[in-house]
This record gives C-alpha cells, structure tokens and sequence, in this order.
C-alpha cells in the first residue's frame, strides 16, 4: 500500500494536469483503496488499544496516554491515527534508503569497513539503553551522516513562505512552494572538502562547531525539523551495526549504481550484494 502511495504521489508531483483523488482514474482508484487499507490497519491498532493503553510499553500507548501540559486533554483517536500514520509513511523507506546507500558506500571503502567493524564487533546492544551504548561509539553515527551527506533520502525539502519575500534579488510570493535540494547543497564545495570522497571524519565534533548550520539537512530544519530524526538515528545505527558486525559486503555489479529522485532518493535496482560472513 506505502509502495503504490509513494508511487501515486511521485506522479502527482511531476504531472501537468493533476486531477482530484476523487476522479475515478484507474490510479486514483488504486491510491484510494491502498489509503483505505491503511487507514483500515490503524483504526484497528488503536481500538484493540484504547483501555489497555497501560498494559504496553510502546509509541502507541505513549501516544494514547500523552497529555496536555496546560489542559491535561489526551489526543482524541483521530489525532492519536494520524501520529501512527506519519510514522508509518515518513519512516517506511527514508531509514531503509539511508541504509542502503550507506552500505553500498561502506563497501566501496574497505578501509571504512575495517574501522567501523572495529567498532561493531565488540558492541553489546543487549546491555542497556541503545542511547547509552552508542554514545562512547560515535564513529557508527559518523558513517551513516556521511551515507546521508552523499545520498539523503529526503533529498528535496519543501517549504511554504507565509508571506512575500525577497531572497538573493528573487521574489518570493505568500503561498508558493519552496524546494531546497539537500542533495545539491550536501555537496557544495563552498561548505565541503572533497564533497565526492566518503570521509566519515569530516562529522568530528570541531568541524561540526566551525560548521554553517544549515550546509547539512537531511532531516529538513527549524520548526519543521523532522519528528522522527532520533527515532531514525537510533534504529539506523543499531541496524547498521547488527549487519556490520556479522557480514562484509561485496558488490555484485561495478559501480556506480543508478540512483532515482523519486519522493525519496533510492537507486534504481536496488543494490546487488554478495554477503561474506566474518
């Protein structure tokens, strides 16, 4: 249902002549139907939930149980669904795509793979809090920033200017649609050192201090920053790890591998590799 929505989406984006979802085309009907089945699987999550929200310890109950600081109110079960609904679409494939490139570059760069294996061969995910344990280890965070740097999933942010301005001569106009291409401004050799090498060490923490704050955005930025950014980071270093430490990828086909700007960045055929167990 996310693949034809994505899918359905992305067309709708790069069409001329984009019709109401309510024009029974046979896209439109298939979007609709995959929409519903969606909503159909959330609707049952949350009422099979509600009154034993305490009985669990997940993003749903957290969710249900949250309150207002200043009301005291909970979400209402609308509310609560289209929380669940972010988190279903947003993180279906940004964090699978991340990853991906992400092997695909560590690799290209044995020398990458050793130190970070070094890393992840004696890392004990089962001894506490996954924060706790990657927080002395920082080289598995670097890696996948770099991954996100060269290939960011988000590689298009989208913003809306609530009223006119004007940025570098240009006029902007209330309500238009502003795209900022990460991708483009990840590789600016104004904001970075060799933008086509895959270093890593470029994300030590005095670089980082020095750094513009906004040459670097693949999760977008201000008030809008993604809400799932640590939820991403967490699940992405603790996959990364876990198929690190177990395997060395070799590519089956030479590179480079075609990419596709669809909603999200992803290459074109997937990434075909060769798992070596170490």
């Amino acid at each position: 249902s996310l693949k034809t929505l994505m899918r359905w989406v992305n067309d709708r984006t790069t069409s001329l002549v984009r019709l109401p979802r309510w024009v029974p085309t046979p896209s439109n009907r298939e979007a609709t139907r995959a929409l519903n089945r969606l909503n159909e699987l959330v609707e049952g999550l949350i009422s099979r939930r509600r009154g034993r929200e305490r009985e669990y310890e997940d993003l749903l109950s957290m969710l249900m149980l949250a309150e207002d600081e200043e009301t005291g109110e909970r979400m209402d079960n609308q509310q609560v669904h289209d929380e669940i609904m972010t988190f279903l679409m947003a993180g279906h494939e940004t964090t699978a795509n991340a990853l991906t490139w992400t092997l695909y570059l560590v690799s290209r760069h044995p020398g990458v793979d050793e130190k970070l294996n070094a890393v992840t061969r004696d890392l004990d995910l089962r001894s506490g809090d996954p924060f706790d344990v990657f927080a002395e280890n920082s080289y598995v965070e670097k890696v996948i920033k770099e991954g996100m740097r060269r290939y960011p999933p988000a590689w298009v942010v989208e913003r809306t200017p609530v009223k006119e301005d004007v940025v570098d001569g240009y006029r902007i106009p209330e309500g238009s649609i502003v795209m900022i291409p990460s991708v483009t401004v990840h590789h600016h050799p104004e904001f970075w050192d060799q933008p086509a090498a895959f270093r890593p060490e470029r994300f030590s923490d005095e670089r980082e201090d020095k750094a513009h704050s906004y040459r670097y955005f693949p999760f977008g930025g201000g008030k809008r920053l993604c809400i799932g950014r640590e939820f991403a980071m967490i699940e992405a270093k603790i996959i990364l790890s876990m198929i690190n430490s177990r395997f060395r990828l070799h590519l089956v086909e030479e590179p480079p591998i075609d990419h596709e700007a669809l909603v999200t960045l992803q290459p074109r055929d997937g990434v075909p590799v060769r798992l070596e167990a170490r």
